[in-house]
């Protein structure tokens, strides 16, 4: 009992230092929440991919099965335009807040330096450990590969190559993310231009409306490879952007809570599966943005998105996604040949029981030793002066 005890303090000890540090009167948990789930589709997804290759069976097979098994997890990429509408309602609420109630303008400096130290550091060191294993276990040249790893630690993988760097694939979306983080400041400033509500929502939904097209080019796109750019996009962050203006202006609505909410968002949640493929996005966008405001209202979504450890995992998400692709191809080699059933879907899952908690134990150190104190906005000040501190003593 005693063992028992101290097992369970020291898992304690550990799980309280995947807290992010929070402004307790900013923090939204059911927004890490829903990170969680957009975390976990995306893994899910490329868990299915790894182990269907890796045993040779074609996990694209009854994908047209309506409601199947494969028809759900093949879909479980949505995840990444989860992360878009969150991305578009976190980056916006600070600039709305301004527009709409008069509080102090976001300072553009404070904005572009808070996404450097936020997010490079993790970025850039996982892109480098990623690439080196990489090109061991392919027994690659180093500097013969070397242009995906510069252009995909410049963001600009796709545009020069068309397609998404092959030692992580999933960091063609950060690309779209910097594009958005980039134009987000003037994007919010022209739809606030004339301050007045009915041009706004005029021009979000014009802009919505080209970027939708334009992902339906999808052809097209590619072949200017722009079709992983913000142009197909915008869209999803736009969703964001009305999320982010309930908040503000009718966060009593968003407060309210009723169970009738929960049946619209857990039929909202199926929707994104099925309108996910289709190349007309106006329903995806349509259902996400029901999804987003019922993680507010739903009781029972709600109540979910705000456990301590869903909206802690949902904290650690860029770690995750950085990591879990390049993991799951690692660790998978030392399950893959596990078979209990002759279902490949139970076999499935029983890889998801075996790899998605190892993989959340390695990104979770990941998380404490390097993206965790990045997210101190002082940090390199800090630095720079421990740096100093070392300098002197051993001068």
């Amino acid at each position: 009992m005693l063992y028992f005890n101290r097992l369970q303090a020291i898992i304690t000890a550990y799980f309280s230092k995947l807290q992010r540090p929070i402004n307790p009167q900013k923090f939204i948990a059911c927004i890490d929440g829903f990170r969680f789930f957009a975390i976990f589709t995306v893994c899910l997804l490329h868990l299915n991919n790894y182990y269907g290759r890796s045993i040779n069976y074609d996990y694209y097979q009854g994908v047209k099965e309506i409601n199947s098994c494969s028809w759900f997890i093949n879909r479980c990429g949505l995840g990444v335009e989860l992360f878009f509408a969150i991305s578009g309602f976190v980056i916006a609420l600070p600039f709305f807040m301004h527009y709409l109630e008069g509080t102090k303008r976001p300072s553009l400096k404070s904005y572009f330096m808070r996404r450097i130290t936020r997010l490079e550091v993790p970025f850039l060191l996982s892109c480098l450990l990623i690439y080196i294993a990489y090109i061991v276990v392919s027994q690659l040249n180093f500097f013969n590969e070397i242009g995906h790893l510069l252009s995909t630690m410049t963001y600009t993988h796709v545009f020069f190559y068309g397609n998404w760097p092959p030692f992580n694939p999933v960091t063609w979306s950060l690309e779209t993310e910097i594009q958005f983080y980039i134009i987000a400041p003037w994007l919010i400033r022209f739809l606030f231009m004339g301050n007045n509500n009915i041009v706004r929502y005029i021009k979000m939904l014009l802009l919505a409306a080209i970027t939708l097209f334009l992902k339906s080019r999808h052809a097209e796109m590619q072949t200017l490879h722009l079709h992983f750019s913000i142009l197909s996009f915008l869209h999803y962050f736009l969703v964001g952007f009305v999320i982010a203006e309930l908040y503000i202006r009718r966060k009593e609505f968003l407060n309210k809570r009723h169970i009738i909410w929960d049946a619209i968002g857990i039929y909202c949640f199926y929707a994104l599966f099925k309108y996910a493929w289709i190349s007309n996005q106006t329903y995806f966008c349509i259902s996400l943005l029901f999804l987003f405001i019922c993680i507010f209202k739903g009781p029972f979504l709600n109540w979910i998105c705000t456990r301590k450890f869903i909206y802690i995992v949902g904290g650690m998400c860029y770690t995750i996604y950085l990591l879990h692709y390049p993991l799951l191809h690692f660790t998978g080699k030392l399950t893959s040949s596990i078979h209990f059933f002759d279902s490949y879907y139970q076999n499935l899952m029983i890889q998801a029981l075996l790899l998605l908690p190892l993989i959340l134990i390695i990104c979770s150190v990941f998380f404490i030793l390097i993206e965790k104190p990045c997210m101190d906005k002082n940090w390199p000040q800090k630095l720079w002066i421990l740096l100093k501190k070392i300098k002197q003593s051993n001068s």
